[in-house]
């Protein structure tokens, strides 16, 4: 238990609290409130299912575009106007349909049933873009009191909310105010642990990556401030192989209190590994968050391989982060990238601990 006289702990609204970690990384206290408050009526009061509602219905049209399927009217209504813009309007004032369904897969023999639900209602195509991103995730805010950028300006810029004491380079500060970063797959490219030891020289980088040759790394930099650990992040400890579930990892490193940050990208895992680490000592999820959310992926192992994830998917796994690990994302940036004869596309992501709920 958590004593909130003497802990720090401020009240949002109803039964929840912003930790004082989280407390000390944003500007603005009217803000933070509001943002909190907006992703909680978002995600666990119909805001989600709102918006991914409003997002199907905007998919219809595309959808009959993609199937090359059209209405046609009886002659007595003759119209120019797209298929579904019509018949929304239609039905305004009548309840049967006014013509029939037609195209090129009902003149190739195949039934049109096969393509709308009993010859009638639409059965939705999301569009191959990152728009499911932006009615899954929901509100985002809000302004960090300083923020640390790696690589800043490139593709792959990251971003770390930070307060005086993890920027600081006084050495009472360290003692006081651990700081420990994990990076999650490094592919022998250690920009990021390079910058790190530039600009947050209180820090120590935890890298894991158990694809390298020999599990040697050929440029890591020299450092005891930057360590490596022949291993992998999984949902759980394979017992053949090198994956690790993120509470084995804490226990491989010996740290005492919970990473200020969390970095990784691999492709997919994260939906699994997120709800794994969700299930570990909550006294040692790490403060922060950065990753890259796929609903794609070329990663056999990954159950979803042969499809994309859907809105609503993506919406509940969000919701999941902030309803049982109170996890609040307060930077989104979306990208698309084109692959060779396919497309990867992917949520580039910031979130942070915010609040422990009163138990």
């Amino acid at each position: 238990m958590v004593d909130r006289q003497n802990s720090g702990i401020t009240k949002i609204s109803g039964a929840s609290f912003i930790c004082p970690s989280a407390l000390k990384l944003f500007k603005n206290i009217t803000e933070r409130r509001i943002a909190i408050d907006s992703q909680i009526q978002f995600h666990q009061r119909g805001g989600n299912l709102a918006s991914i509602e409003n997002y199907l219905n905007d998919q219809m049209q595309s959808t009959l575009d993609r199937l090359e399927i059209e209405f046609v009217p009886k002659e007595e209504n003759q119209h120019d106007l797209p298929s579904i813009q019509y018949l929304q309007q239609y039905y305004k004032s009548h309840e049967q349909l006014p013509g029939k369904w037609r195209g090129r897969a009902s003149r190739e023999g195949k039934q049109i049933d096969n393509l709308l639900f009993e010859k009638r209602w639409v059965e939705n195509l999301e569009p191959s873009s990152h728009k499911r991103f932006a009615v899954a995730v929901g509100p985002v805010g809000t302004t960090c009191a300083n923020i640390t950028y790696f690589r800043k300006g490139e593709g792959d810029e990251k971003v770390f909310c930070t307060d005086s004491a993890t920027t600081s380079s006084n050495k009472k500060d360290k003692e006081e105010d651990e700081c420990n970063i994990f990076s999650i797959g490094s592919n022998d490219n250690w920009s990021f642990e390079s910058e790190v030891l530039q600009k947050l020289q209180q820090c120590r980088t935890h890298t894991f990556d158990c694809t390298l040759k020999n599990n040697m790394p050929r440029k890591k930099p020299a450092s005891d401030n930057v360590a490596f650990y022949p291993f992998c992040i999984g949902s759980n400890d394979s017992s053949k192989g090198s994956y690790r579930s993120y509470q084995s990892l804490v226990a491989e490193t010996g740290i005492k209190s919970p990473p200020k940050l969390l970095k990784m990208d691999i492709e997919g895992f994260e939906f699994e590994v997120l709800l794994s680490m969700l299930a570990s000592n909550r006294l040692m999820w790490p403060e922060q968050i950065m990753m890259e959310v796929h609903w794609a992926t070329r990663m056999v192992d990954v159950s979803s391989v042969l499809r994309t994830r859907q809105a609503a998917e993506l919406s509940l796994f969000f919701g999941t982060l902030l309803l049982v690990g109170d996890i609040f994302q307060f930077i989104s940036n979306t990208l698309d990238r084109s692959v060779r004869h396919a497309w990867k596309c992917y949520s580039f992501g910031q979130f942070v601990m915010i609040h422990e709920r009163a138990r």
